[in-house]
């Protein structure tokens, strides 16, 4: 999956994902948005009538399906975790199918209105405005997504310079408190919340006594302080690891993605 693309030369997508760009420019903000959707929305994991069996998503379901409790914290806002078939899930920024109010008091949850359909379009003035080549279109405020009641709403996602949501962060507490393993995979640490994320992580279970393992391209701030600290992809490693490298499915998940990744010449995330 491509990530911001043109978005980021162009406008810089870490400075649209913060309160202050939407307050300045909702309108820039949702189009910025409203491209990301439209990038996931065409994932072969979405469109394909059951779960599409990818590296290292499918090897976390196939933990699931033998009766391992698995829980997966991620990152990722795009769902295609749960795409891929993994249910058990934390979602520590939110999710792009999430959208909430925008108060000027700070961040309001609306719930899940209408818009997790991935293929149901948000509102008609957006379509065809995300294109990072075109200037932007002047889509006025009224135009936007807003609530029954008439409230500009804002994606779901926990932008830069906010803090989680209290129950993701108990919910966080609460499972590394049980857990017996921490898979710490493919996570870089260069975002400041990650490298908090998997430092605190680390401490909290290791007080326990509990193995760490990270599995990581190359090696992190935290891989010292690790029980075990593997180099490589993940998709190919976690089938040994957990276990089930022998499940058909699996294989040719990870054979396919050994293919494309090295048609593309790079790894994608």
């Amino acid at each position: 999956m491509p990530t911001c693309s043109l978005w980021h030369f162009k406008y810089g997508a870490t400075k649209l994902a913060t309160s202050q760009a939407f307050r300045r420019d909702p309108s820039l903000v949702w189009q910025f948005y409203h491209w990301c959707r439209e990038v996931v929305s065409r994932c072969r994991p979405v469109q394909q009538p059951q779960p599409w069996p990818r590296g290292a998503g499918r090897v976390r379901a196939q933990a699931a399906e033998q009766g391992q409790r698995f829980v997966l914290i991620t990152q990722n806002t795009d769902r295609l975790h749960q795409a891929a078939g993994s249910s058990n899930v934390v979602e520590m920024y939110g999710s792009l199918w999430d959208v909430v109010g925008a108060t000027p008091a700070g961040f309001r949850d609306l719930g899940r209105p209408p818009w997790e359909d991935r293929r149901q379009r948000l509102v008609p003035a957006l379509e065809g405005s995300s294109d990072p080549d075109a200037q932007p279109a002047d889509v006025p405020v009224e135009e936007l997504p807003h609530s029954e009641q008439g409230q500009l709403l804002r994606p779901g996602v926990v932008w830069f310079y906010e803090n989680l949501h209290k129950a993701v962060n108990d919910r966080i507490d609460d499972e590394l408190d049980q857990a017996d393993l921490l898979l710490i995979i493919g996570t870089s640490s260069v975002v400041s919340s990650s490298s908090q994320l998997a430092g605190y992580a680390l401490r909290q279970v290791a007080k326990r006594g509990v193995p760490v393992v990270e599995i990581n391209l190359e090696p992190t701030d935290n891989s010292r302080v690790c029980r075990m600290s593997i180099q490589g992809r993940a998709g190919e490693l976690l089938p040994e690891l957990l276990g089930v490298a022998g499940d058909p499915a699996v294989a040719a998940a990870v054979e396919e993605q050994r293919s494309s990744s090295s048609a593309g010449g790079r790894n994608s995330r």
